[in-house]
Formats: structure tokens, sequence, C-alpha cells
């Protein structure tokens, strides 16, 4: 009875779909002319984006945002900014934002477009990439004035993933753009990135405590050998302390910015360790000489 049932059912199934006229084989035609159709519109869709993204890669428009990582409301201030900047030094400054493989922003059509010359620099942002900034194409006069250090700090300061993540990928780009624009602009160029972050400064007031730390401890040794005063360990000790108070913690402070404080600040912190260990009874008396020659002759006693 059941196989009899089934088979009922495959007659009934057959009958009506003889019934609306359309064999097995037109099924199958209909169905891939549908298919063909689908793709035909998507293929058609992919190549109007496309269009529309190389449209915006002219010569007179410097910013090409094909990943959407600048706000439409910000896009004409970059836009005039940096005609402006051209205008004003001569600098020609790219900024193109695209993902990883994307076939509307090659290198050909970028070369064709924009026209790089001695004097351009063109910065691509890849929101895909773990670090979103490199650096495309550097002029040569560009490369005379700015240093692959400069652009190495540049990359690894603003295009890190914890940078994006804090502030956000406009600000990376923005604050990128401001420091090659700021650093063209000086006469002498840039050797390192203009600006003091506060993780790089407090390593910096770590470095110049650490340096007081050194200065003070060698300064209350007690006099040995060739040493016949204190203070002459501390010239001793000066290659020790100079380094981690003049190399480490003054130099990265006083080529990055023109503020005062931090020099203030790191200065009042080697000075002020280093004078503390004058105030405390340092070394302790069990470190002394004279303690462990009299504890030597009273076990003899």
């Amino acid at each position: 009875m059941l196989r009899r049932c089934r088979c009922l059912k495959r007659v009934v199934a057959s009958q009506r779909f003889l019934e609306t006229g359309c064999s097995p084989l037109e099924l199958v035609q209909k169905t891939g002319r549908w298919l063909s159709v689908g793709l035909l519109a998507a293929l058609l869709s992919c190549g109007a984006a496309d269009a529309s993204l190389t449209a915006g890669l002219s010569s007179e428009n410097p910013l090409l945002d094909a990943a959407k990582m600048v706000p439409s409301g910000k896009r004409s201030t970059i836009n005039e900014d940096l005609q402006d900047f051209e205008k004003r030094t001569g600098w020609r400054l790219r900024v193109l934002t695209s993902f990883r493989g994307e076939s509307s922003t090659s290198s050909d059509e970028i070369i064709e477009k924009w026209k790089p010359d001695k004097s351009t620099v063109i910065i691509a942002f890849d929101p895909s990439s773990p670090n979103i900034a490199a650096f495309r194409y550097l002029g040569d006069n560009v490369q005379q004035k700015l240093r692959r250090p400069f652009w190495q700090e540049l990359q690894s300061r603003y295009g890190n993933i914890f940078f994006v993540r804090e502030e956000g990928e406009l600000a990376a780009i923005t604050s990128i753009v401001n420091a090659v624009e700021v650093c063209l602009e000086k006469p002498e160029g840039c050797q390192v990135v203009p600006g003091l972050p506060m993780n790089q400064y407090y390593f910096t007031l770590g470095t110049s405590i650490a340096g007081g730390i050194v200065l003070g401890f060698a300064s209350k040794l007690e006099p040995g050998g060739f040493i016949t005063q204190r203070w002459q360990w501390a010239i001793c000790f000066s290659p020790l302390w100079f380094i981690l108070f003049v190399s480490y913690g003054l130099g990265p402070v006083v080529t990055r910015t023109d503020e005062s404080w931090p020099i203030l600040a790191n200065t009042a912190g080697f000075l002020t360790t280093a004078l503390l260990f004058q105030l405390l009874d340092f070394p302790p008396k069990w470190m002394r000489p004279e303690y462990t020659k009299d504890s030597d002759n009273g076990s003899e006693k």
C-alpha cells in the first residue's frame, strides 16, 4: 500500500507539471537564463563600483578613499588641505585608502593618474593590515630630506593596531599627514617624528631616575685602592649614569618637542634621586669596611 501511495503521488505531480506546459528541458533552460542574468547584473554592479572608485583617482584629487576610512564630511577638508599644501610648498602629498588586493587601486593606475615625481609622497592605508600605514612612493627629493628612520618611526607610532584601536583610523591618517607636512616644511627636515607621546615620556623619566640612582650610589661608595675621594667614584660611573640621563632621558625629549616641562621634570627626577642617597644612611653599617673589621676583631677575641 505504501508503495502504491508513493507512485500515485509521483503520477499526480507529473500531471500537474505537464499542465504547466513546461518540459524538464525547458525548465533547465529557463533556470540557466535567470542565473546568467543574475551573474551579469553582479558583474555590472562590480564594474560600476570600480568605475566610481577610479573616477576619484585624478591629478586634481590628492585623496582617494576607496576603503571608506574617512567620513564623507572630512574628505573635502583633507583634499583642500593637501591642495593648499602643494601650492604653498611644492611638495605633492597623496593619500590612498584601499583594501589589500583591490583591483581598482593598482599601481599602474596610480602612476598613470597621479604621475608621481621627485617631490611626491604617496601614503597608502589598509584597514585590513596589522599596521594600516604604508609609504607606497617616496620621491628622490623627499628621501633626501626625510631619511628612512623617520618613516619607520612614523609608521610604527601612528599605524600600529594599538593606536588605531584607541584613537581611530581617521586620527591615524591625520596624524601621519600632519607629521609629514610639518617635517617637509622645515628647511632642515626631521630626523625623528615630532611630538612626544606620554608612554615615551614615561620611559625617559624612568631612565633619568635610574641615572640618578647610579650617581647617588656611586657617590656614597667608600674610597679604596686608587680612589681616594668619594666623588671620584661618581666620575668612574659617569659613562653609565650619563647615558641613562642624557642619552635616554633628555635626548628623545629635546629632539621631539620644544616644550620645557619634560626637560625640567626629568632633570628634577635625576637630581632628586641622586641627592636622596646623600640624605639616607647609605651604605648600611654592615656593608661598611670599619664594621666588618670590628666584627672580625670581636670574633677573634
